[in-house]
């Protein structure tokens, strides 16, 4: 998915400019405790492959995932545990 920005931004110094005018969602990482909140999101520029990172550090990044996507988050903590389990990264147990 793209994100086209209304206004293109130029980027970069005077000898080598850049002129973003659409970026890409590349990664994004994030803590699931409260009281150490962090959610990390990088975008890209794939034409140049200029990197844009934001990250929150306050009670914002505990609300975007606990308070509006707790089922999907809960479904993404599950699915990572039994990844982990699978490829023998961690001994069996059960998720409580």
């Amino acid at each position: 998915m793209k994100y086209k920005l209304k206004n293109p931004a130029t980027i970069g110094d005077l000898a080598n400019p850049v002129l973003i005018e659409e970026l890409e969602l590349f990664s994004m990482s994030m803590t699931f405790d409260p009281e150490e909140p962090v959610l990390s999101v990088v975008l890209i520029h794939r034409t140049s492959g200029w990197k844009h990172v934001v990250t929150y550090t306050d009670p914002t990044a505990v609300e975007f995932w606990a308070h509006l996507y707790e089922a999907e988050f809960d479904f993404l903590r599950r699915a990572v545990l039994q990844k982990l389990v699978a490829d023998g990264k961690l001994p069996p147990g059960t998720l409580a």
